[in-house]
């Protein structure tokens, strides 16, 4: 069976796709640039010089050379994807005389090599996504606020080479670390992300005096916060200048709804549009990163598979080979007629807003192996036995509502009943979605500690501080 992508006359059998290997797709010189970038992000600091717990001098000469690590990277990548997209240009370019000419095979042979270079594109861009999870601390709160909602894709050559001189002179100084916005797949804030001794900035880029000069209106019109000042302001404007004044105006109120969002904890999330409140939680994150570890060296000693299951609803296998995946987790999952959704682990390259693979507390041994499909992990969460382990756990905490046409509950749900819970303060009834999957099967968080974290929000939990002091003998 090949994991190249199928022709559009060869059909796979049902759900094998969810077992294909993303090392497969590309070719033998991409993994190994993919392997080089993977040691350049997650061992560049650590091979150099280990910090010392006992030692705080360290930690500043390491912090060093892990920037230089993942300035290396994204220099490389930035390289990569301008090759890449150039490459895309021709490629279009030779299908469309290809079609011209009816040619059917020679097209077909050229949609599968333009859909090779951009499954390369993706992964070089997520590589760079992990670099942006780290300067952010991995806070999903915050990372979610990022991406807007039909923004729109702003990879392109032009970008690349516009904001790379900037992003250059601010990685001048070791204890700065600034990433192009536009090769990540999920920061639609600002064209820089810059992380320095004082803090992360999301870095809008304006040249030229005219741009500059719309700019400073733009600003001055937000502070004033007036229509007829706004329209004195830019009576002179003609209408391509009106245009840039509308973005930039626009530009500058997300940001601000942004710094807002963070800082208070509320406010409204550029992707979905509606109002969110961020809840810092006392509870300590719990991940069965550990099992995994194990379930590993099951395999080796194995050979071709081993299963584990998480807290009695998240079930996980690891299979050397496309057919036992297949067949073995499939055959597992109907024995225990288990209908839920099955997970690659490296779907997480598809996904903007999951975890990217390189972030996971898991060796890079294992992250290496996974992407080049030495392993292959998948996972699937039972949402009935997730459903019981919370009604064992927290009796009545959550029920079953039939949902109305909302995105992100399709796989929380019982016989198309989905997952609610009452939570405190204003919020009211609200529905467990799918990104509570994404942080079982992608951020390696155990599903008992996120049922603990819905707890929390319910009201119902109390929170003892642990004694800071030693207890009396």
């Amino acid at each position: 069976m090949s994991e190249r992508i199928p022709r559009q006359n060869i059909r796979p059998p049902p759900g094998l796709e969810r077992f294909f290997r993303i090392g497969k797709m590309i070719d033998d010189e991409s993994i190994e640039l993919a392997v080089k970038i993977i040691h350049l992000i997650r061992g560049h600091g650590i091979y150099k010089l280990k910090p010392s717990k006992d030692d705080k001098s360290t930690y500043m000469p390491f912090l060093q050379v892990v920037h230089d690590g993942w300035k290396l990277a994204q220099s490389i990548i930035a390289d990569k994807l301008i090759e890449n997209l150039t490459k895309l240009k021709g490629l279009e370019e030779t299908k469309s005389i290809y079609h011209q000419q009816h040619r059917g095979q020679d097209k077909d042979a050229i949609i599968e090599r333009i859909k090779q270079v951009q499954i390369e594109n993706m992964i070089l861009r997520r590589m760079i996504d992990s670099i942006v999870w780290a300067i952010l601390d991995n806070e999903n709160s915050t990372i979610r606020r990022l991406p807007m909602k039909k923004s729109g894709d702003n990879l392109s050559i032009q970008n690349i080479e516009d904001t790379r001189s900037f992003v250059d002179d601010l990685n001048q100084c070791p204890f700065t670390i600034a990433i192009i916005s536009d090769i990540t797949t999920f920061v639609h804030h600002g064209d820089i992300v810059e992380r320095s001794l004082s803090g992360v900035r999301f870095i809008e880029l304006k040249s030229g005096q005219k741009g500059i000069s719309i700019t400073n209106t733009a600003k001055t019109a937000q502070k004033l916060n007036c229509a007829i000042a706004s329209e004195i302001l830019t009576r002179d404007f003609n209408t391509k200048d009106k245009k840039q004044y509308t973005r930039t105006s626009n530009q500058i109120k997300r940001n601000e709804d942004l710094a807002s969002t963070l800082k208070s904890g509320k406010g409204p999330d550029a992707l979905s549009g509606l109002e969110v409140r961020i809840q810092e939680t006392k509870i300590q994150v719990e991940l069965y990163n550990e099992s995994l570890v194990l379930c590993r060296k099951r395999l080796e000693d194995h050979g071709t598979y081993a299963i584990i299951t998480i807290d009695n609803c998240l079930h996980i296998g690891m299979y050397k080979t496309l057919e036992f995946a297949y067949v073995g987790f499939s055959s597992w999952m109907k024995g225990i007629e288990c209908k839920s959704k099955i997970y690659n682990i490296t779907d997480s390259f598809h996904d903007p807003l999951s975890r990217p693979l390189l972030s996971l507390d898991m060796p890079t041994e294992f992250i290496i192996e996974a992407l080049k499909g030495d392993i292959i992990m998948v996972a699937c969460l039972d949402i009935q036995a997730f459903y019981d382990l919370a009604e064992r756990t927290y009796p009545n905490m959550l029920s079953l509502t039939k949902p109305p046409s909302l995105v992100h509950l399709e796989e929380m749900q019982i016989d198309r009943l989905a997952l609610t819970m009452t939570v405190d303060g204003d919020a009211g009834v609200v529905y467990l979605g799918d990104g509570l999957i994404s942080r079982m099967v992608f951020d390696l968080q155990r599903p008992s500690n996120i049922l603990k974290m819905q707890y929390e929000r319910s009201g119902r939990y109390y929170y003892l501080p642990p004694p800071t002091h030693g207890l009396a003998d």
